[in-house]
């Protein structure tokens, strides 16, 4: 993965500058000399340790974006999932209390009725009551 992270000219960048520096010493006389042995190696220690440098921060970099965008898809996951779990939960308070009220409606009717059965009963034996009560004031 780290050579694959190298830039495409890196071969052709490293020809060329060592090129360069063994042309420089052929120019002054000294090609086969330690010096341009020194120079070279220099040189191509130098590149590639840039080269590398370079392609290890490429490469961290992909990685970090392909973490952060996995990262994303599983936070639209959780997200996705802490709505439902809210949703639940208001569904389930919404049913309690529709529940509780409908109870209460039917306490509160059955209630009604017996108040309208027992004010029947004690109006009809009123009634009843009532000639009798009249004779006792004649």
């Amino acid at each position: 993965d780290l050579y694959s992270n190298l830039a495409p000219n890196y071969s052709f960048m490293l020809g060329q500058g060592l090129g360069a520096v063994q042309n420089l010493d052929n120019s002054t006389g000294s090609l086969v000399s330690g010096n341009t042995l020194r120079d070279i190696n220099n040189y191509a220690q130098d590149y590639a340790g840039n080269a590398y440098q370079n392609a290890f921060n490429n490469y961290t970099t992909n990685q970090s974006n392909i973490f952060n965008r996995l990262a994303t898809i599983a936070g639209l996951g959780q997200g996705a999932n802490q709505i439902t779990a809210n949703s639940g939960t208001t569904l389930g308070t919404g049913i309690a209390g529709t529940q509780q009220a409908a109870g209460a409606a039917q306490a509160a009717g059955t209630v009604g009725s017996m108040n309208a059965l027992t004010g029947g009963l004690n109006n009809a034996m009123g009634w009843y009551a009532t000639p009798d009560m009249m004779k006792l004031f004649q």
